[in-house]
């Protein structure tokens, strides 16, 4: 292997009946550069080890591995790797996806080659339900009115203004503005609950503009209990809390006014108050709400709803009604633009 232009990275834990076949679409890509492959294995408890080495001893110049001798977590595996990264451009895979466009990685480099303005790209990508094991619906078009200002990109971003949240597996990414990002604030890591934070926030901060690619290259394997889905609601409700949490650290590591976020805060309180309400699952709402760090206002509020029946069953009506109310202002917006 030459100089390599891109690192794949390739997350495994407990994967062992889907890791060969993301490795093999790696492997199979088809491009007019050298690339390296990184696997980290964080301690499972299955065979996912066992296979990982297999395929490195059939391909020892192009993959490396980092194994955790005990699960240490998403976050302190990536630690491991950032500081690693030399190549130019570098893209994430999770070790239950898997690609299915042998030219992914050579369109996302031509456009990263081509635009020095362009710093993320992604591609559309097929959802893959299991336990049932079908092909669910493809993801072929995303739109994002990305600001100007960094300040506001970044609020945009967390606030998920755009139709769907770029999904990692697709992406490629010019490694700078992530390992500056990396280097200057390194606590990203240590409050993060996934890689997608520190990567986004870098490429808001530091990075250029993105695009998106409709060619489905990816299929992303929807599991019913992994690191973003739960079959539990209570479960769900404390995950979307902890990364209000760390929108909240975020915003203020870079000093974001609380003006500039108060309405990305209330919006997901607001939609996981509903989510408690419907589900009976007000004790996890509120026994999190407390460790977010919240403004003492906001905190007194929510205490004060969640004190009572009648006042938690008004608000919630209230918060459904003013639901429909925007939802009917959007589509009538929509229809006068067409």
């Amino acid at each position: 292997m030459g100089n390599p232009v891109l690192t794949v990275i390739v997350l495994a834990y407990n994967q062992e009946q889907y890791i060969r076949q993301t490795l093999n679409g790696v492997l199979s890509q088809k491009v007019s550069y050298d690339y390296r492959i990184i696997v980290t294995e964080d301690g499972s408890t299955d065979n996912t080890r066992t296979i990982i080495q297999s395929v490195i001893d059939d391909n020892p110049n192009i993959i490396s591995s980092f194994f955790n001798d005990v699960n240490l977590g998403l976050t302190e595996t990536l630690k491991k790797v950032v500081p690693s990264l030399n190549t130019k451009y570098a893209c994430f895979l999770g070790g239950d996806d898997y690609w299915v466009d042998e030219y992914k990685l050579q369109k996302q480099i031509e456009i990263l080659e081509k635009y020095q303005n362009v710093s993320f790209v992604h591609t559309g990508f097929q959802f893959l339900i299991e336990p049932e094991n079908v092909l669910g619906k493809k993801m072929e078009s995303w739109t994002w009115n990305m600001p100007d200002g960094r300040i506001d990109r970044l609020v945009s971003f967390l606030n998920h203004e755009f139709t769907l949240y770029p999904c990692a597996s697709t992406s490629c990414f010019r490694v700078k503005p992530f390992v500056d990002c990396y280097v200057a604030h390194p606590q990203l890591l240590d409050y993060g609950i996934g890689e997608g934070t520190l990567l986004h926030t870098s490429m808001c901060m530091y990075g250029g503009e993105y695009v998106f690619l409709p060619d489905v290259t990816t299929v992303y394997r929807h599991r019913s209990d992994s690191l973003s889905h739960f079959k539990d609601i209570s479960d769900q409700i404390i995950f979307q809390l902890k990364y209000l949490k760390l929108k909240i650290v975020v915003f203020k590591m870079f000093c974001v006014p609380e003006s500039k976020y108060c309405h990305v805060v209330n919006a997901d309180l607001e939609k996981n108050f509903i989510m408690a309400y419907s589900s009976r699952n007000l004790n996890a709402l509120k026994y999190t709400i407390k460790e977010i760090g919240l403004d003492s206002s906001t905190l007194q509020s929510y205490e004060y709803i969640l004190s009572s029946r009648l006042k938690r069953f008004i608000f919630f009506w209230f918060l459904r009604i003013k639901n429909k109310i925007k939802r009917y202002l959007r589509y009538d917006k929509y229809k006068k633009r067409i």
